[in-house]
């Protein structure tokens, strides 16, 4: 199956993740993501500019339901977190290519 290239843009946390604790929107869920997890995004950070996403971390994601064109991650926010926060502070820019079984990251540094 061909991959499904994806900007970062097009994806959108999962607002009803018990994790975000329903979050009202996409700020509130990052907030609530950074709130839980503190430190270990960091460290997510750290890892993901050094040494690229781990492949064998998969991500579940759907076409979301009420915005045209964007999908939602049902799991993978920690990441998804994480590089919209990288990509903000242009310390890294990310493409994005889906497939049926795995997503392929070609994550750089600017």
């Amino acid at each position: 199956m061909a991959g499904v290239s994806l900007d970062l843009e097009d994806l959108l946390l999962d607002l009803e993740n018990p994790r975000i604790s329903r979050a009202d929107s996409q700020r509130g869920a990052i907030q609530k993501i950074i709130e839980d997890q503190d430190v270990k995004l960091v460290v997510l950070a750290e890892s993901i500019v050094s040494d690229r996403l781990n492949p064998m971390d998969r991500w579940l994601i759907i076409k979301s339901q009420t915005e045209l064109g964007r999908f939602v991650v049902l799991e993978g926010n920690r990441r998804l977190s994480t590089l919209t926060h990288l990509t903000m502070r242009r310390v890294a820019t990310c493409t994005m290519t889906f497939t049926s079984m795995t997503i392929i990251f070609g994550l750089s540094a600017t």
